[in-house]
């Protein structure tokens, strides 16, 4: 926690130029630590989602192979790092991801101290993939579902729903993790129907959910793309009504993911107060989150997803082992030249000081909060120091 608000302290010091921009990324690098690791196994995927955040269509060295993503871990790991998730393309697709977690399961062992590692799925894989699961000892799995059938398979594929639903409640099952989440995308075309898919879920026995606002790309529908107004149905509205009209006790969990590229009109929520910010709270894994706790015992979390916050505690890592810190640089073609470098060229411990240089992704954030006028999107951390009437500014001292 401490580390956290060190760091907001320091952007909002840079905001109002009591320190340079060279003070501001000494002062973030001094206290800062690799914490997350996304690592993208593979680069297939049997689906063709509408709102992929994958723009690049090939890429541009060879896939690692199962001995240099060992080598790749065991760096990161020596570098600190506490959480990895297989993530991508699609990690049940082949075997690998049986060796990959299996050496993480060991890796645990040896170390004597926690290491979450988990994995995210379009379920497709899932069912025939479950006893293959139940030795891992995986903290979390998460099924990306995005509403009932006809609204999931329509942005999925035909039929993907049913195949992932039936993985999902096998591995709820056999307790293939300590928490199974249903993991939805929110976008204009599904958040009337989330509240009541979450109610249906729930009343199957899931009792975890992660919703993700949709992360707008050059290949995005643009009717998919979620405005202020239906956000804010959904979240003052629709999902307490609904999750408040189950019965009491309630074990459910919700957590609600907010970033900040993906929710242009993000400041407008938070003066109007949709998203409340005056508690603000810190995981194990520097994740800021607020929550509000139902009359019934449902809990639904706020995780904020702070651009400035994020590059310095997570690093995804290619199909080709690039090491990404601008996740937005993902959707474009020459994805790698965005990166910090690749894994098979430098140690982690050298692209990670990279984020720290002048040509970072974390600087060239810094030369736009600097900016004289107060941009109206995005919002944060653009603003910071810019407007006496940012609600981030004033909560930054309440971390």
């Amino acid at each position: 926690m401490d580390s956290v608000k060190t760091i907001l302290n320091l952007w909002q010091d840079f905001g109002l130029s009591k320190i340079n921009r060279a003070q501001l990324l000494d002062g973030i690098h001094n206290i800062r630590r690799l914490t997350e690791v996304s690592l993208d196994i593979n680069f297939q995927c049997n689906f063709s989602c509408a709102y992929c955040s994958y723009g690049f269509k090939q890429l541009h060295r060879r896939e690692l192979t199962l001995q240099e993503w060992r080598a790749v871990i065991d760096d990161c790991v020596d570098n600190g790092a506490k959480l990895f998730a297989l993530a991508g393309k699609e990690p049940l697709i082949n075997d690998r991801f049986r060796e990959i977690l299996l050496y993480l399961k060991t890796i645990r062992q040896n170390l004597g101290r926690e290491l979450i590692f988990g994995l995210v799925t379009n379920g497709w894989y899932l069912e025939e993939n479950t006893d293959n699961l139940l030795d891992m000892e995986l903290n979390y799995i998460d099924v990306s579902l995005d509403g009932h059938k006809e609204i999931h398979d329509k942005n999925r594929k035909k039929g993907s729903f049913d195949r992932a639903l039936s993985g999902l409640l096998l591995a709820c099952e056999k307790k293939v993790a300590k928490k199974v989440f249903i993991s939805s995308v929110l976008h204009a075309g599904n958040y009337k129907d989330i509240p009541f898919f979450v109610r249906d879920m729930y009343s199957k026995g899931i009792k975890h959910f992660n919703i993700s606002l949709l992360y707008p790309t050059a290949n995005t529908p643009e009717h998919l793309l979620i405005r202020k107004n239906e956000y804010r149905d959904f979240f003052t509205t629709l999902l307490p009504s609904i999750m408040g009209s189950l019965p009491t006790p309630c074990d459910l969990e919700i957590i609600i993911d907010v970033f900040t590229f993906a929710l242009p009109f993000l400041r407008d929520l938070v003066q109007e107060q949709v998203i409340d910010i005056n508690e603000i709270y810190v995981d194990d894994i520097d994740s800021l989150f607020s929550f509000r706790e139902l009359a019934n015992g449902c809990t639904i979390y706020t995780r904020f997803a702070l651009d400035h916050l994020a590059y310095g505690k997570a690093i995804k890592i290619t199909a080709d082992g690039y090491c990404m810190v601008d996740y937005e640089a993902l959707t474009m073609a020459d994805y790698w030249r965005h990166s910090v470098g690749n894994v098979l060229d430098r140690p982690i411990s050298v692209l990670y000081e990279r984020l720290f240089d002048d040509r970072s992704y974390l600087a060239r954030l810094a030369n736009q909060v600097s900016k004289e006028v107060c941009p109206k999107e995005p919002c944060y951390p653009l603003c910071l120091g810019k407007n006496d009437g940012c609600m981030f500014l004033k909560a930054s001292t309440k971390v």
